[in-house]
């Protein structure tokens, strides 16, 4: 819920007397479009280059080896609180384990459920959790925005336990064998069912969806709320992902497409059989996806720096 995001620009004058643009111009481009204050308890977790300009040319995704005088970098900034990210780490460091990098939990998310062209489209990732509910919005390839409901599936469970003057369990196990009545057609239908205690309630289910339709209503209007603000309110061709364990709540499809106005399907994790269907390891199918990618990035550097070093070896004989 401490996650925020600032979008940054930044613009250097491109340093070699060829005018190719080198990494180490990227490299200070970036810095550049860093360059803006915050708070002493928040820091920066993630940069993600969004598109570079070069002269005034715009959407370029990879300037390196382009020539230019003039090198602009769009970039969104993802940051928190520092407290948050430095206990989380250490809770891995006390387990006897190691950190190799801060993962978001909604990036790890999309990358398990987003296909590409979705990504290039526009698209907006919903991870409806227990907790929270965490959404990230990608267009044209990269992550445009991100942020972190308080709100979650045990906030419905909460207020069905005090609507229905229940404990939390009892709560629990109505939300999970009734949910098709929490956003279905309204029933006056009775239910009863017999407590551990020994002790029957009962209840209609029109009165599941009376409780837990609100809350569900209150978690879109503050995500419609958030696009609105950066101008995608209806205007994302790749439409809603639904993911988490939240999405397994039925007719929340429906009601997803008729609340923020777009296409909607249920992500799942792919590639991970037999979890293929069930959207609850979404996130954590994203941090192993996420991992894989910075080992072949490793990979890849390891094995450019060995090409390098052969070539070096072959011109060697040629020199007197």
């Amino acid at each position: 819920m401490h996650i925020f995001c600032i979008p940054s620009k930044g613009l250097i004058s491109v340093s070699r007397a060829d005018q190719e643009i080198a990494q180490e111009d990227i490299n200070r481009v970036i810095e550049a479009a860093k360059t803006f204050s915050l708070p002493p308890n928040k820091e920066i977790l993630e940069i993600i280059p969004r598109e570079y300009t070069i002269d005034q040319e715009k959407g370029i995704k990879s300037p390196l080896g382009l020539q230019g005088v003039r090198l602009e970098a769009e970039i969104v900034a993802v940051g928190g609180f520092i407290s948050y990210s430095r206990n989380l780490t250490q809770s891995v460091l006390n387990a006897d384990l190691q950190v190799s990098d801060l993962i978001l939990d909604p990036v790890a998310t999309a990358r398990a459920v987003l296909t590409t062209q979705e990504k290039e489209l526009g698209a907006l990732v919903v991870n409806f959790g227990a907790g929270t509910t965490g959404v990230s919005v990608y267009e044209e390839g990269s992550l445009l925005h991100t942020f972190v409901l308080p709100v979650g599936t045990n906030n419905i469970r909460n207020d069905l336990a005090i609507g229905l003057k229940v404990d939390v369990e009892t709560a629990e196990f109505i939300k999970n064998k009734f949910s098709s009545s929490i956003l279905g057609e309204r029933s006056s239908k009775k239910e009863k069912i017999k407590l551990p205690s020994g002790e029957e309630i009962s209840f209609k289910r029109s009165d599941l969806k009376k409780i837990a339709e609100p809350r569900i209503t209150e978690i879109f209007e503050a995500i419609q709320k958030e696009l609105k603000s950066i101008s995608r309110q209806k205007a994302l061709p790749g439409g809603v992902i639904l993911t988490g364990g939240g999405a397994k709540i039925p007719h929340l499809k429906e009601m997803t497409k008729k609340k923020l106005g777009l296409s909607c399907r249920i992500g799942a994790p792919r590639r991970f059989f037999p979890l293929e269907e069930d959207t609850s390891f979404s996130t954590v199918c994203g941090l192993i996806l996420c991992g894989a990618d910075m080992e072949e990035e490793e990979r890849e550097g390891i094995n450019l720096k060995g090409a390098i070093s052969k070539i070096k070896k072959i011109f060697k004989v040629f020199i007197p």
